[in-house]
């Protein structure tokens, strides 16, 4: 069964794809549990495809991400060769505090051999809520402990 997300098809096809163009762009995004579930073949799929890294590859790249030449190249000079022993699962789902407005749930998804480091701490002794942060940086790391 497909996920619908309240869209139409054409608005969920290219919400979708502007998505997966974010997470391979920026390797952290922030979204719904249900934009996660939905995109996540998405993103296998063309990190699958970057990894053979010739002309054929490369146009299909292209086609299914809008001609974003950028995105294209980060996958097939990056991400492709960064999984290259990685058969699937490139993505790490981390639930975070659900959404203000509507109480939707929220998670944060990133790409598992990213530069992106996330730690665990506690806010609150009282109310035993974690805060999830993530450090940019490894040096970062050692200043904070």
């Amino acid at each position: 069964m497909k996920l619908k997300l309240g869209r139409t098809i054409n608005h969920r096809h290219q919400m979708l794809k502007n998505l997966a163009i974010s997470i391979l762009l920026y390797e952290k995004v922030t979204t719904t549990y249900a934009k996660a579930k939905a995109v996540k073949p998405l993103v296998d799929n063309a990190i699958n495809i970057a990894k053979n890294n010739d002309l054929a590859s490369r146009r299909q790249l292209l086609s299914i991400f809008l001609h974003n030449k950028n995105v294209v190249e980060k996958l097939l000079k990056d991400l492709g060769p960064r999984f290259e022993k990685d058969a699937s699962g490139y993505l790490k789902t981390i639930k975070d505090k659900p959404r203000v407005g509507d109480n939707a749930p929220q998670v944060i998804l990133m790409l598992k051999k990213s530069k992106f480091i996330v730690r665990e701490t506690k806010k609150d002794n009282k109310e035993n809520t974690v805060k999830k942060e993530t450090i940019k940086d490894k040096k970062a790391i050692s200043k904070v402990k």
